[in-house]
């Protein structure tokens, strides 16, 4: 009889055991899918603030273009001293450089030459 009781009793601490297993189990699932949304959301904010920036610098090269096929446009005096302005001012418009993006930043800097020339 002592022995059965005792079984009993080693029953009821290994389910406890298994239940405390699964309950940590659990929250290190929760705890892991809130970091993959949490790096989800990072994700997605970082890629809006690069088109904003891309965007901010695709209408700044608009500006510069117009003012450079508008004589007189940039500091109203025309001529040669507007485009050397211009063209220091486009050199702002070289898009960033990421090393994880090699390639579409060259492919980024091509297409703006092409459009300056």
């Amino acid at each position: 009889m002592e022995i059965e009781a005792e079984e009993r009793r080693e029953l009821k601490r290994l389910a406890a055991e298994e239940s405390a297993r699964e309950a940590e189990e659990r929250r290190e699932i929760q705890r892991l899918a809130a970091e993959k949304e949490a790096r989800e959301t990072e994700m997605m904010r970082l890629e809006l603030e690069s088109e904003k920036t891309d965007k901010d610098r695709e209408l700044e090269w608009e500006r510069t273009r117009y003012a450079v096929s508008t004589p007189g446009v940039i500091g109203g005096t025309g001529g040669k001293h507007s485009i050397e302005r211009t063209l220091v001012q486009s050199l702002q418009l070289v898009p960033e450089f990421h090393k994880a993006k090699v390639a579409e930043w060259f492919v980024r800097f091509e297409r703006k030459a092409r459009e300056f020339a």
